[in-house]
């Protein structure tokens, strides 16, 4: 070993340094013990005091003594997000425990617990108006009469307003265009225009139909002439 460091000695090496490169070297503790001999008579014939060699030597062991020469592999924490409902004091308190619940049987998990209101101010307050029922489209509605129990139902891809104004309007006219004109027209009795029932909407045009169908099948209003609007594999 005193070949080792005697190029690096002459140039004057650090105590410390030279320590540490004895400590990395040596596979054992005998081989670290003869070289540290050797270390300290060469680091003395170069002049170094007797009490500096000695405190770096010993520095360079007690800090390196305990830590392994190769890294020690670890499993790689995974990271879990727990959501809770905000509950101001006891928010820092309840994250402790939860953390420390959850590392005394999982230390390979990071917990992360995010506080979040569940009551947000605009929960408060209505930012949008509420459409008035005749300006809805895309809708299946209901049509009954004062004076009997008999009723209708339709769907309209527009506004409810504007297929009400057209059975209105069909009362004037010779045509059959409208079943709830015809009934009107055949028995005299008043139809609840006012008061159309939406029994339902759709996204589109062809789910209004479906829905529309489903609906007569099931109460069988006695006013559609029609069966369905829309055919169904399902009757």
């Amino acid at each position: 070993m005193g070949f080792i460091y005697t190029t690096q000695i002459q140039n004057q090496p650090h105590p410390h340094a030279a320590t540490y490169r004895c400590f990395r070297i040596c596979s054992t503790l005998s081989l670290l013990k003869s070289a540290v001999v050797d270390l300290k008579r060469l680091l003395l014939q170069n002049g170094y005091p007797q009490g500096v060699i000695t405190f770096n030597i010993n520095d360079v062991l007690n800090k390196n003594k305990k830590k392994p020469n190769d890294p020690v592999a670890t499993v790689l924490k995974k990271d879990l997000i727990i959501l809770l409902p905000y509950l101001a004091l006891h928010s820092n308190h309840i994250t402790k425990r939860l953390k420390s619940c959850v590392n005394r049987f999982y230390s390979f998990v990071n917990v992360k617990v995010i506080f979040q209101n569940i009551r947000r101010i605009k929960s408060f307050f209505t930012y949008k108006d509420r459409v008035n029922r005749s300006q809805l489209s895309k809708v299946i509605y209901k049509a009954s009469c004062w004076d009997c129990n008999d009723f209708y139902i339709g769907k309209t891809k527009r506004r409810l307003h504007d297929r009400k104004t057209e059975h209105f309007k069909a009362l004037l006219k010779s045509d059959h265009s409208s079943a709830i004109a015809d009934h009107v027209k055949n028995t005299g009795h008043n139809i609840k225009w006012d008061h159309f029932d939406i029994l339902a909407s759709g996204k589109t045009d062809y789910h209004c139909k479906v829905k529309e169908t489903l609906f007569i099948q099931d109460l069988q209003p006695a006013l559609n002439a029609n069966v369905s609007s829309e055919k169904l594999l399902l009757y």
